[in-house]
């Protein structure tokens, strides 16, 4: 059996004020979303500043429409078509506020590939003398592993001496003048293990006359860079072909055979 409920609530009265009463509903959501805006604004959300500006147009229309609908004032009736015009205008600097805001997410993610790209670099890179050190040697030499001929190690002779009778700083400049000299090569790839030991990773047939050019271009430059030295700086020089039957073999363990042949 249904059951049917009657209301006792007195609605007559309403019925000459239902128009007005309808429009005034929408005053409290104009006021909410007002206020959200402000809210936002005050925390200099450029978001926000947009969509004021998107939706600044509706908000007056809303508020024209409501003041008519209220019976505030009467205006034509082409007024209605104000409510198009403002849509248009919201959807147009939304749009455009999305759009700029795709470009600024690509041009921060560019900027992050960058910095990735410079941390990379640093974390590679011997700071005294710019060379790639131990770790972006491997690297190298994973990457180079089939056009790399020969390995060396070159280590400079009796540099504690230069320090000690020079200085620090003396000593620094000796190992940027080994730097140049070794950078100079275009077929070897050359890096600063640490100290004064640097690597050099050859991708020529003539591996040996390479190395050798290069041990004696060391002294060559130091003395053209750093002046006032007692004596010249000479280096040593060991080196490891590398063959096919080294291809099994990997950089820790060729390395530890050049630097015995270095000693």
């Amino acid at each position: 059996m249904g059951m049917m409920v009657v209301s006792n609530i007195p609605t007559e009265f309403m019925r000459p004020h239902a128009n007005q009463l309808y429009y005034l509903s929408f005053a409290p959501v104009l006021i909410l979303f007002i206020a959200a805006i402000a809210q936002a604004l005050r925390r200099n959300s450029r978001a926000a500043r947009i969509q004021l500006a998107a939706w600044t147009p509706i908000l007056l229309v809303s508020c024209e429409r409501l003041g008519r609908g209220l019976a505030l004032y009467t205006a034509p009736h082409w007024f209605d078509h104000l409510l198009y015009a403002g849509v248009a205008i919201e959807i147009t600097i939304t749009s455009l506020g999305v759009a700029e805001r795709f470009v600024t997410i690509k041009r921060q993610r560019d900027k992050a590939r960058v910095q990735a790209h410079i941390l990379k670099e640093l974390a590679d890179t011997d700071p005294l003398t710019n060379l790639i050190n131990r770790r972006g040697i491997e690297r190298e030499f994973k990457n180079e592993r089939n056009n790399i001929t020969a390995m060396a190690l070159i280590d400079l002779d009796f540099f504690k001496d230069v320090n000690d009778e020079h200085g620090h700083d003396i000593g620094d400049r000796v190992l940027e003048a080994v730097a140049s000299a070794l950078a100079a090569s275009k077929t070897t790839i050359s890096g600063r293990i640490g100290g004064e030991e640097f690597i050099l990773l050859i991708r020529q047939s003539n591996a040996v006359q390479e190395a050798e050019r290069l041990r004696r271009t060391i002294t060559q430059q130091v003395a053209h860079q750093v002046t006032g030295l007692s004596k010249p700086v000479t280096a040593s020089c060991g080196l490891l072909h590398l063959g096919d039957n080294s291809k099994s073999r990997d950089f820790g363990q060729i390395y530890s055979d050049v630097d015995k042949l270095l000693y």
